[in-house]
């Protein structure tokens, strides 16, 4: 009698997987080692090259198309609005969206997560002060911005 299929969870019949009970034998696995190519001569080596080391992003003027970064207007907004206790987010992106037309067709969110990201650069660097949540331009940096403008 050949051997039974047994049922496993009374659904579903068990595979077997040769009549004879016997488990089959497996072949080898074929090991594949890739060959190195031959270099000719002539050809320079792979290895990685030392790069020059560029300028800070936060010391770039402008961007390539000639409009000022958002750390720029942000600058520009806190020297002009002339707040003594220091120029809120939200008056400083007023500012920059009436007196920047280029910014105007940025989306709300975008334009607002770019603002705070270059708030945030402007306090790392040392470039502006955050006193509650306001922001004021530091006296050492704001001495250079208006002899750069004149």
């Amino acid at each position: 009698m050949p051997p039974t299929i047994g049922l496993g969870d009374q659904s579903t019949p068990m595979k077997v997987d040769s009549l004879d009970g016997k488990k089959p034998a497996k072949e080898p696995a074929k090991k594949t080692t890739p060959k190195p190519s031959p270099k000719p001569e002539g050809e320079p080596s792979t290895t990685k090259k030392k790069r020059s080391p560029t300028t800070n992003s936060t010391s770039k003027k402008s961007s390539k198309s000639g409009k000022p970064t958002y750390l720029e207007m942000v600058h520009e907004a806190i020297v002009s609005l002339k707040d003594r206790t220091g120029s809120s987010i939200i008056a400083i992106s007023k500012w920059i969206q009436s007196n920047h037309d280029h910014t105007k067709p940025v989306q709300a969110n975008m334009f607002k997560s770019r603002i705070n990201v270059a708030i945030k650069t402007g306090v790392k660097d040392g470039r502006f002060a955050k006193i509650k949540n306001s922001y004021k331009v530091i006296l050492s940096r704001r001495c250079c911005v208006h002899a750069a403008i004149r």
